[in-house]
């Protein structure tokens, strides 16, 4: 082929990979999505609004316990006025970025399911308890 794939790929950072893996998907993701003085690393839309925030934690996640409680508050904040937020952690992405990609579009679709470091809606959040009883 003429291009060089593993030279993009290797300049490319994590932030960048979920973009482009989310979008290959069919998900329009639009970057850098300000609110309240905070940022998004990105947001999905669906029929002309947002419906779901994604933060991106890379290999390097905040190293300092400051960094984690400004994320927590910010998150707090944006779920106090509507936002679902995610997060995209670069260890599960790395192990299977299909996986992860295909959670975040059925997030995104209503068809969720439940999966570790990953927010779920509160109907189903209840019928998952309900199950377990």
């Amino acid at each position: 082929r003429g291009t060089d794939d593993s030279k993009i790929t290797a300049d490319m950072t994590f932030s960048d990979k979920v973009f482009r893996k989310l979008t290959s998907k069919g998900l329009d993701v639009v970057r850098d999505v300000g609110i309240g003085g905070y940022t998004i690393d990105m947001a999905v839309r669906k029929d002309g609004r947002f419906v779901l925030g994604i933060e991106c934690d890379g290999s390097l996640y905040h190293s300092g316990m400051d960094d984690r409680e400004r994320d927590w508050h910010m998150q707090r904040y944006l779920e106090s006025r509507g936002w679902k937020i995610t997060r995209a952690w670069s260890p599960r992405w790395w192990k299977d970025a299909d996986a992860e990609a295909d959670a975040i579009v059925s997030m995104v679709n209503g068809t969720e399911v439940q999966i570790p470091n990953m927010t779920i809606n509160a109907t189903e959040t209840a019928m998952c308890s309900t199950a377990k009883t």
